[in-house]
């Protein structure tokens, strides 16, 4: 079966309202039970188990008996989060007094989800890069004397330089629990790590040019202008990343980015971390 067939199979499954939001249910929450589902959805347990027989092999059962998503349902998943979103920003940008071809290359160009996710097709390509990039991080900030906390940086010749590199390993941990909880926290979405991961990695990558810049002999304001151009690019690397991961729009990723970036910069000041 070619990839169109298999797209407009999805989609034939999908044009029921209750098998649409089982997918949404365990796309958002990585899993749930059969009781988990009837509550959701109002309804018996005869028409869960009807529902999730035609859905076939988008859904499966996991080790401890509850229903979980396939590859191929993680798929169809994204199909109705990118469909939803297109309507949603559809509707916000309507109102803009610009042509909505226009539109939407330039939220192509400024948040690329489809670059994104056709990477994180490569499997090779998803197991490599994450570790790859924090090692190079690592080196970065170990070698330059930089100390990276990825939106904030600053030289610290005087500081040992294994500790500038494990400070930028730890604080990438906590930026990553962050994007992974906040979702949780406030719109309830869960799963998806496997994506934050690697989309973060990806967006940890423009950072980590930022200790090259700044132990350079550019002008101070050419550095200036740089670095802010690559905190700029993470940050909308980051937005498409909690937005694939999460099955969040645009908007509210980006605005997840900026908090984030923001509490990011303030706990490093405030406490000299």
């Amino acid at each position: 079966m070619s990839v169109d067939d298999e797209i407009s199979a999805i989609y034939q499954v999908l044009s029921n309202p209750v098998r649409r939001k089982i997918i949404e249910i365990l796309g958002f929450r990585g899993g749930a039970s059969l009781r988990e589902l009837m509550e959701s959805l109002n309804t018996s347990s005869g028409s869960i188990y009807y529902n999730i027989e035609l859905l076939g092999d988008l859904v499966k059962r996991d080790v401890g008996g509850k229903f979980a998503l396939t590859d191929k349902g993680w798929m169809a998943y994204r199909l109705l989060m990118d469909g939803r979103e297109k309507v949603s920003e559809f509707k916000y940008y309507s109102r803009l007094p610009i042509p909505l071809k226009v539109r939407s290359k330039i939220s192509a160009i400024l948040f690329p989800r489809w670059l994104l996710l056709s990477l994180y097709e490569g499997k090779i390509l998803r197991f490599i890069i994450p570790p790859i990039v924090l090692a190079f991080g690592f080196f970065t900030c170990y070698w330059s004397n930089v100390e990276l906390c990825l939106f904030s940086a600053s030289y610290k010749p005087l500081q040992w330089p294994i500790y500038t590199g494990l400070k930028f390993l730890f604080s990438w941990i906590i930026i990553y629990f962050a994007f992974d909880f906040l979702p949780l926290l406030l719109h309830g979405r869960v799963g998806g790590r496997g994506i934050l991961l690697f989309g973060l990695s990806l967006a940890t990558i423009p950072l980590t040019i930022i200790p090259y810049i700044m132990i350079s002999s550019l002008n101070f304001t050419i550095q200036g202008i740089l670095i802010i151009g690559l905190q700029f690019s993470s940050c909308l690397l980051a937005s498409s990343t909690v937005s694939a991961a999460k099955g969040l729009s645009l908007e509210r990723s980006f605005l997840f980015a900026v908090l984030i970036v923001y509490l990011n910069v303030t706990l490093n000041v405030v406490f000299r971390f």
